[in-house]
């Protein structure tokens, strides 16, 4: 090395001394008013690193760019900030900027998706939370070459959204969210359920479809098996289903059915059409899932009726005890 490149790689030296320096001075110093409060930016895909800049510049967050960039190009960091969004505190010192910056976006939005939703359901509560377009989210879940991507035994994603809560990042994509609630359905879902579907004579889908219908029947945990015995009993008998969440969903409407409802033409109207439905009619949670797997044994039940007494069911076993236990839920409906 030759006197000049020293003296060269001396002075780069400390200028980089010196913009640390810098840093870790403006760390002492708050911005005063209002340094408590975090200020959200985001930084595009494919933004250079003199945009970035610009937006924390018109945040407010930049205090001496020169000493920032300087520090970011010799740390790296300039080459290394990650698409999406940020939340930084008014007080953040530049040190601390930059270590936000090198660790990633880091604005989340909580999704919450309950058990026994419709698509175009699920897709409402997307579209509220992650700031998306619900038709967007419909089309796709309907989109034959993007639900083959996932690997769901459907050709619609209805079903395969599993309920559960999410976190993802501010700005996720409708493509990205559909993605991990898939992968969700997939973790839960996974061979040990397809072998027992098997053993049960089900394909996969059976199962979810069985899952989804036992999902809009129960209310009470314990109940879920029962009810599960209940469809099992009947679809070895060649025996119509006759679920009405099934008719509300060939529907189309989750208002209280009539007997004219009951005569619908739908494949998915289980009063009409006997044995499982073509697909899901709304996605199940693990438990139904569970008790689709495995009903409720010895169990030779063949009926059940909402009790109206806290979501509970009156189970029977012919045809005649069914109706007195009809006749039972209606007189205590009618009495004041």
């Amino acid at each position: 090395m030759n006197t000049r490149q020293a003296a060269l790689l001396a002075v780069a030296a400390l200028l980089v001394l010196l913009a640390l320096g810098a840093l870790a001075w403006q760390g002492f110093h708050a911005h005063g008013a209002g340094a408590e409060r975090d200020v959200d930016f985001r930084v595009p895909a494919g933004a250079r690193f003199d945009d970035v800049c610009d937006s924390l510049e018109a945040a407010g967050l930049l205090r001496s760019r020169w000493i920032f960039r300087l520090s970011a190009r010799w740390t790296g960091i300039d080459r290394k900030v990650g698409a999406g969004w940020y939340s930084i505190s008014r007080a953040a010192s530049p040190a601390a900027l930059l270590d936000q910056l090198r660790q990633g976006p880091n604005v989340v939005v909580k999704l919450t998706v309950p058990e026994g939703l419709w698509v175009v359901e699920t897709a409402s509560i997307m579209a509220r939370t992650l700031d998306l377009d619900s038709a967007e989210v419909v089309t796709l879940c309907k989109d034959s070459s993007f639900v083959a991507s996932l690997h769901v035994p459907g050709p619609t994603l209805e079903g395969y959204l599993f309920p559960d809560t999410y976190r993802f990042p501010k700005g996720v994509t409708a493509r990205e969210a559909l993605e991990a609630m898939t992968e969700r359905f997939h973790a839960v879902f996974g061979p040990d359920e397809e072998a027992r579907g098997r053993e049960l004579g089900l394909t996969p889908r059976q199962v979810i479809t069985l899952a989804s219908i036992i999902e809009a029947e129960a209310v009470l945990d314990e109940e879920r098996a029962r009810i599960s015995a209940v469809f099992h009993n009947r679809l070895r008998l060649g025996w119509k289903l006759q679920a009405d969440p099934t008719v509300q969903y060939a529907r189309g409407s989750r208002r209280k059915l009539y007997s004219r409802h009951l005569r619908i033409d739908s494949p998915y109207n289980t009063y009409v059409v006997p044995g499982l439905p073509p697909g899901p009619i709304c996605s199940p949670g693990g438990a139904s899932i569970e008790a689709a797997l495995h009903p409720l044994e010895p169990c030779r039940d063949l009926y059940f009726v909402a009790a109206r007494d806290g979501g509970r069911h009156i189970f029977s076993r012919s045809n005649r005890e069914h109706r007195r236990a009809r006749e039972r839920v209606r007189a205590v409906t009618k009495s004041p």
